[in-house]
């Protein structure tokens, strides 16, 4: 079932992870918001994390990420 019109996603190899960037980058601002209510720090974990391609788009919201450069 795919839930776009005329979408490449029924092209696509599986398996395949495909990411809403509008939406992830929304889930850490929310994420985000709530850590500095808390004074919480947020870490990315990288074992098993599948998205290596999505780090520039949760980097701005984590406080360490080992591959955040500069």
């Amino acid at each position: 079932m795919c839930f776009y019109q005329n979408s490449f996603i029924e092209e696509l190899s599986t398996p395949c992870y495909i990411v809403n960037t509008d939406v992830l980058a929304e889930n850490f601002r929310n994420i985000r918001a709530k850590a500095d209510q808390t004074g919480l720090s947020l870490l990315l974990a990288m074992k098993g994390f599948p998205f290596a391609k999505s780090f520039p788009f949760i980097k701005p919201y984590v406080d360490f990420c080992p591959l955040k450069a500069g």
